[in-house]
């Protein structure tokens, strides 16, 4: 049975107003992941992330390449991105998530955790005072 809501530990990003939390790809740990509850996709992995996943095999053939994207950004413009299917995403002690559509984002910017994901919770919130973000299984009350 899963469990009544789930705690995944963040940590805040240094001179940021950020919080970013663990995500494991494919049973490995990734890099941390910025919460950003404006982003509609599900995880935006930059290229030299993904290329460093796949050179240490957390990334395989297995993770198919999926189609391109058109996303808007925050100042309204909109540009086409590459995309992979990730096999597993877990969120540390809370759930797993099979055939993730990443976006490929550009080298240099921050993963992000998003909409595609936290909606699938029937709540999602910040505890500031234990630094977790707090996301409660749907049809399950707090």
């Amino acid at each position: 049975m899963p469990p009544h809501h789930c705690l995944i530990p963040m940590v805040k990003v240094i001179g940021e107003l950020t919080y970013a939390v663990p995500i494991i790809i494919n049973r490995q740990y990734g890099p941390a992941f910025v919460v950003d509850t404006g982003f509609t996709g599900s995880l935006a992995i930059p290229g030299s992330f993904v290329d460093d996943l796949r050179a240490r095999g957390v990334l395989m053939k297995g993770d198919g390449v999926g189609l391109p994207v058109t996303v808007t950004l925050a100042d309204g413009s909109e540009i086409v991105q590459e995309t992979i299917i990730v096999r597993e995403i877990i969120l540390p002690g809370c759930r797993a998530f099979r055939d993730v559509r990443v976006i490929i984002s550009p080298t240099g910017s921050v993963p992000l955790l998003g909409q595609g994901i936290l909606s699938k919770f029937s709540s999602a919130g910040i505890d500031q005072r234990e630094h977790s973000l707090v996301l409660v299984p749907g049809g399950l009350p707090w």
